[in-house]
């Protein structure tokens, strides 16, 4: 039967040049090299892959990514950790002849735009999988409210979108993971505050079409008394 084609024939069933270029930009605005490919698997074989991954994995959850099918050759790993999943375009990174363009993300200088933390954050924390400087594979931390901890979704190669537990997948290491976080700076005036004055804060995150900010008290505001029971300082 077709739809149970074994996974490691269907890695081999095709190959496909990716070179056609696209500019994109870290969420600081640094470049990044990265490709799109234009055509796509005809639906017929986007089933077939989306059958047989969920029978080989059948705790791990496809996602759908468009057409009604999850399999699609559009982007790969890296592509959508860190750029698709943040409202981006559908596109390659790390592969062709640059290489490795998602090191970028946590290396562009002088603020790099994620910094490596000890453990999982949420939300939109990044997970990279590989030993030392060698990152085969990227994921984003799956919500923790909805799904528990332990779980990422990643693109699995040119073939499925999966929700999954760290390493159950095809074949990278979920013993040497790397943690990242959205690295964000803001600037404005520190001088106190008092009632109704506004101030206006800049951040430099300026390449992230879906990003929001919300505004929470932090240890360095507290509240003083004798001008009403809002006021902070």
């Amino acid at each position: 039967m077709v739809k149970a084609f074994p996974i490691s024939l269907i890695h081999m069933l095709l190959t496909f040049q990716i070179n056609c270029q696209e500019n994109i930009y870290t969420p600081k605005g640094h470049l990044v090299v990265a490709y799109y490919i234009p055509d796509e698997y005809p639906d017929s074989l986007r089933d077939v892959f989306d059958n047989a991954y969920s029978l080989e994995y059948p705790n791990a959850d496809l996602i759908i990514t468009y057409g009604g099918y999850s399999t699609t050759k559009k982007f790969n790993c890296h592509g959508y950790a860190w750029h698709v999943s943040e409202g981006g375009d559908y596109v390659w990174i790390g592969a062709g002849p640059s290489g490795n363009q998602e090191a970028i993300y946590w290396q562009d200088y002088p603020e790099p735009s994620y910094i490596q933390i000890p453990s999982a954050h949420f939300p939109g924390g990044k997970v990279s999988y590989g030993y030392n400087n060698s990152h085969d594979h990227s994921a984003v931390v799956a919500n923790p409210l909805i799904h528990g901890d332990g779980w990422v979704v990643s693109k699995w190669g040119d073939k499925v979108l999966m929700r999954h537990a760290y390493g159950d997948n095809p074949s990278w290491d979920a013993d040497s993971l790397k943690f990242y976080m959205l690295n964000p700076k803001m600037t404005g005036s520190t001088n106190i505050l008092c009632n109704n004055v506004q101030r206006t804060y800049v951040t430099d995150i300026t390449h992230m079409s879906d990003a929001t900010f919300n505004w929470t008290k932090g240890p360095y505001l507290s509240a003083v008394s004798g001008g009403g029971t809002h006021d902070s300082q």
